[in-house]
C-alpha cells in the first residue's frame, strides 16, 4: 500500500487529469472531446486546492457540456433486421 501511495504521490498531476477525464467521460457517456480540454485543465486545476471528489462531481453536473448533452436516441425494433 505504501508502494502505491508514493507513486500517487510522484505523479499526482496525471493521476488527478486521468481521474477528471475518466469522471467525466462516465458522466457524460463518452470520451473526451477538442471542446473538454480547457473545462478539464480548470477542474484539474482547482483540484489541486480543492482535494475532494464531490468537487470534481459537482463541477461535471453544473457544466454546460452536462446540463446541455442530448438524449440518445432509441433504435426501434426493426432497425438492424434483415429484410426477409
Amino acid at each position: 500500500m505504501e508502494g502505491l501511495r508514493n507513486y500517487l504521490q510522484a505523479n499526482q498531476d496525471l493521476f488527478h487529469r486521468t481521474l477528471c477525464t475518466k469522471l467525466m467521460g462516465y458522466a457524460l457517456g463518452r470520451g473526451e472531446s477538442i471542446h473538454d480540454v480547457q473545462f478539464l485543465d480548470e477542474m484539474v486545476t482547482h483540484l489541486h486546492t480543492e482535494n475532494r471528489i464531490g468537487f470534481l462531481v459537482e463541477r461535471i453536473v453544473t457544466s454546460r457540456p452536462f446540463r446541455f448533452q442530448r438524449g440518445k436516441r432509441e433504435l426501434s425494433p426493426s432497425v438492424g433486421k434483415s429484410q426477409e
